[in-house]
């Protein structure tokens, strides 16, 4: 195969180990996030840190390039999956 895909798939590996990486760290902020609301009796869901989050997203999708529908369907599982981690505890 061609030398030059490789290394660029590597490449890929490499950028999926981060994001693997990013997501782990992030659910386990989520888990600490969640004790600390817990202890303070917050409710799990936060309407203005999710629309300054989506702000955010927003910005960084045009920033880099990236459809954000793309990037709102991925956080959405994202959330989905905190929101749920965050019940658990």
């Amino acid at each position: 195969m061609n030398k030059k895909i490789i290394l660029l798939r590597q490449k890929i590996e490499a950028v999926d180990r981060g994001i693997i990486e990013g997501l782990a760290k992030r659910q386990l902020l989520v888990k600490i996030i969640a004790q600390e609301k817990q202890k303070t009796h917050l409710n799990v869901s936060d309407r203005i840190r999710e629309l300054e989050l989506q702000r955010l997203r927003q910005e960084l999708a045009h920033k880099y390039d990236l459809d954000l529908e793309f990037i709102e369907k991925i956080y959405q599982l994202i959330i989905r999956e905190s929101r749920k981690i965050q019940k658990r505890i």
